[in-house]
């Protein structure tokens, strides 16, 4: 039985790394020493024995805490400190080093004689090691220098720009280790044969697709994004055509650079508010990727420089870093590039007032002390927002965004408004009903008292205030008056003393009711008639003008008997 697809014969003429980069030295002819040749061997061993004990690694105890921190802070896994101690003692015995830089160690290594060579190698030795535990891939980031002409081998160079390397690589260890390497020549990918124990080459001249369809960024962080990087996101998520971009992030740069080499696309650590550098190293994290990324045709930036041409002033530098298919990155840069221009324009106009907060001082040209304000995101219902195409100044929530992060020193207070607090939409349709606005969104110098929270009784409302006052007491003598005893309470004619009772007791007191009122026939005889009471039983009253019985005006005059009718009328009979 015939089968329709033609099988192809096993390769028999394997192109092993050893092997391609002796062809790469005999190219070179008399100008190739070996040296770099002797160094690579010895870095694709390293590779080797790491990739051993990433795969055993949880059969042999190598995962967990080795109970220590490097110099980024970092707490060290077991394997970390076994993949620096495999790297060092490798590259310390070819003999072809002068100094060894390590994320792992505070300081450099100057390897002394007879094993100093004319190199020098920057490398991270197990890059992603958070993901160890998890078997998420890893991998070793290196970066190869020669020693200056005039130098026997110092920190000095290693302090050089990027495009000074003479190669560059990273091992990938995942279900397969994958060594990918540029000599400045192109970049080819090796993957390694177990069987055999050799690096083969699988990946030849491998070239970034000029634009891809992925993005990978840490979009936990987005918060605190600068807006180049926001706007730039929401126009590959909400495209006005076209597919959106597919986000794929795994957390380990080697492993997510070496997606965007194959299938193209961008990556990007930028920045930000919180690592106002960055957080990948530029030695021996970005220099290498930007070598190996610009060597495969695609771009390297901090989105406003080349990373390639920044000069290092430390071993341990951070730096922003995007890189990835030319045209992706291009699109990136526009963005930082109406950014730069919306600081100029934002200077000019806004001229004059303090500000605060930083924009991204790490990127060399945002640390203007400034702080860009975050203009409307676009969203699926809104994806005729173009970002390039929108006005250089904020929108209305733009300026509220600004307002709030201005430090003013004023003495006009800001009015309140009154009652209950309008909605941003209706505080607008009320400021265009009138030719002045809404009188309280103006800043005056009259600060409006809140008022008073309104009842939710309905009906007749009872004030027990105007009450009292109605009584001709203070109702705020009647509220805060002592406390009455309980005991012994003396006759209490007034309201104040009856309801300090009523509180103490905790009962039901009812007022008695007035003794009998006699309403004169008129003012001279009730005055007659009083003349004679007051001689024969000695009671004189005296009017109040406070009390409740008399009317301030009132031509009839009232008083109390205080005796009964009988007695009242034989003692009237007697003084008659």
């Amino acid at each position: 039985m015939s089968s329709s697809v033609t099988e192809q014969p096993p390769t028999t003429d394997l192109i092993t790394l050893s092997r391609h980069v002796l062809h790469d030295q005999l190219r070179l002819g008399a100008a190739a020493t070996g040296d770099l040749t002797l160094l690579l061997i010895a870095i694709q061993v390293t590779s080797k024995f790491i990739a051993t004990n990433v795969r055993k690694a949880r059969l042999i105890n190598l995962v967990g805490l080795a109970g220590e921190t490097n110099v980024q802070g970092e707490e060290q896994k077991k394997l970390d400190v076994l993949s620096n101690d495999i790297m060092v003692n490798a590259l310390r015995a070819s003999g072809k080093t002068a100094v060894l830089v390590s994320e792992e160690l505070d300081n450099a290594i100057i390897i002394e004689e007879p094993n100093k060579g004319k190199y020098c190698v920057v490398f991270d030795p197990l890059d992603g090691s958070s993901n160890i535990d998890a078997g998420v891939n890893i991998g070793t980031i290196f970066g190869i220098y020669a020693v200056r002409p005039d130098s026997k081998g110092t920190i000095e160079d290693v302090l050089r720009p990027g495009n000074e390397m003479v190669a560059a690589g990273y091992t990938m260890y995942g279900s397969s280790a994958n060594l990918v390497l540029s000599t400045g020549s192109g970049v080819n990918g090796y993957t390694l044969d177990a069987s055999l124990g050799e690096f083969i080459l699988t990946h030849p001249d491998i070239k970034i697709p000029p634009r891809g369809k992925i993005y990978s960024f840490n979009e936990g962080n987005s918060m605190y994004f600068y807006p180049p990087v926001v706007n730039y996101l929401n126009s590959i998520k909400y495209p006005k055509t076209g597919s959106p971009y597919s986000a794929r992030y795994i957390g380990s740069m080697v492993a997510d650079v070496h997606r965007t080499m194959l299938y193209g696309g961008i990556f990007g650590y930028p920045d930000d508010k919180k690592s106002k550098s960055g957080k990948l190293r530029l030695l021996y994290e970005a220099f290498p990727m930007a070598f190996l990324t610009e060597q495969a045709g695609g771009i390297a930036t901090t989105g406003t420089k080349r990373i390639l041409d920044i000069v290092p002033t430390s071993i341990h530098e951070r730096c922003s870093v995007f890189l990835g298919s030319r045209e992706d990155v291009q699109d990136l840069m526009k963005f930082y590039e109406r950014g730069i221009r919306e600081l100029a324009l934002r200077d000019e106009w806004d001229h004059g007032h303090r500000r605060t907060g930083s924009y991204g001082a790490g990127s060399g040209l945002f640390g203007l002390g400034l702080n860009l304000v975050h203009t409307n995101s676009p969203t699926p219902q809104n994806d005729s927002h173009d970002p390039l195409a929108s006005p250089p100044f904020p929108d209305f929530s733009a300026h509220l965004d600004l307002w709030t992060n201005l430090a003013f020193e004023s003495d006009e207070p800001l009015a309140r408004n009154k009652g209950k607090r309008k909605s941003l939409d209706e505080s607008e349709e009320d400021s265009t009903d009138s030719p002045l606005g809404h009188p309280h969104d103006s800043h005056e110098n009259v600060v409006h008292p809140p008022s008073a929270p309104q009842s939710d009784v309905h009906g007749q409302h009872f004030d027990l205030n105007a009450i009292l006052a109605g009584f001709g007491i203070d109702p705020f003598l009647a509220q805060h008056a002592p406390p009455a005893p309980t005991e012994n309470l003396p006759p209490a004619p007034s309201l104040a003393q009856l309801l300090a009772l009523h509180t103490a007791q905790g009962g039901t007191y009812s007022v008695p009711p007035p003794p009998p009122v006699v309403h004169a026939q008129s003012a001279s005889q009730h005055s007659a008639k009083r003349a004679r009471t007051a001689k024969s039983s000695g009671f004189t009253e005296t009017p109040d003008a406070a009390s409740p019985l008399s009317t301030e005006g009132d031509q009839t005059e009232h008083y109390i008997n205080p005796l009964s009718a009988a007695e009242d009328k034989r003692r009237r009979n007697t003084a008659a």
